[in-house]
């Protein structure tokens, strides 16, 4: 099992434990944070989330934080 933080638009955190093979819509499901999307560790890129299917636990270090965002139209 792992550690991470979620971190929220509006500046909330949640600690979550994970277990091997959660996958990024399970985490948003578990948070009620549908239309969301999490973005990797550490990523500058406003483009670099997780899909919904990905497996989240192979990607991520034990106390990472991957930030929660709404999913933003393109070209607005």
């Amino acid at each position: 099992m792992k550690k991470i933080l979620i971190k929220r638009p509006a500046g909330e955190s949640e600690e979550l434990e994970i277990e091997p093979g959660t996958v990024a819509s399970e985490i948003l499901s578990h948070l009620n944070l549908q239309g969301y999307r999490l973005r990797r560790p550490g990523s500058d890129d406003a483009e670099d989330y997780f899909a919904g299917d990905e497996n989240v636990y192979s990607q991520v270090e034990d106390g990472d934080a991957l930030k929660a965002t709404t999913e933003m139209p393109v070209g607005v």
